[in-house]
């Protein structure tokens, strides 16, 4: 008997219509997803379904995207599950402070179905096992 193993994205932000318009993105990709609207909510499900991708906005409620990374990052359950953090507006700054998290990739709102499949085809779909934090960059 073949089984399909069916990817599982995870969703935390507090945005209705972002919320609802990565859901779309992901289930045409046939994903399962799953939503949190803020870090607490997520911090459970994190520990409860162990998503192969967490999609996290970066302003939430009641903690921080960046926090909510370094959870991730710091349980070895969860050591093969990619962050994507997404952004009104990239800033050097936020994009520093999430790869310091752990987060693997920085995305602008609005989401495309084509970036998101450019982020999963580098982050999950061709990129093998992860391990750790996101690579940190060298100082000369």
């Amino acid at each position: 008997m073949n089984t399909v193993q069916q990817h599982h994205a995870l969703i935390v932000a507090d945005h209705p219509v972002w919320t609802k318009s990565a859901q779309r993105l992901f289930e045409a990709k046939d994903f399962h997803v799953t939503v949190a609207i803020d870090t607490e909510h997520a911090k459970g499900l994190l520990r409860e379904e162990h998503p192969d991708i967490v999609l996290i906005g970066l302003r939430l409620p009641r903690g921080s995207a960046y926090d909510l990374c370094e959870l991730v990052r710091g349980d070895p359950k969860l050591d093969e599950t990619r962050i994507i953090i997404l952004g009104e507006k990239i800033y050097p700054e936020d994009v520093a402070f999430a790869e310091e998290s752990g987060a693997d990739a920085f995305l602008n709102w609005p989401l495309t179905q084509e970036e998101l499949d450019d982020v999963m085809a580098n982050l999950l779909l061709k990129g093998g096992v992860r391990s750790g934090r996101a690579p940190r960059k060298e100082s000369v």
